[in-house]
């Protein structure tokens, strides 16, 4: 695969992780609860993940 591409498909993993958090968020009505918390941290890393790959070759 190219890097190109890998990185593609990790932007559309982050945008739906996004979307799962903030549907999260409005069913819980709070930025702490549980399933609110586990969502950010799962974004957090696909987005640590990204930039790991984004700036690789720098």
């Amino acid at each position: 695969m190219e890097p190109c591409e890998h990185r593609v498909s990790l932007e559309d993993e982050i945008r739906l992780l996004r979307r799962q958090m903030e549907m999260l968020f409005i069913q819980e009505k709070s930025f702490t609860s549980k399933p609110v918390v586990e969502a950010s941290t799962r974004l957090d890393l696909k987005l640590n993940e990204y930039m790991k790959v984004r700036f690789a070759g720098n």
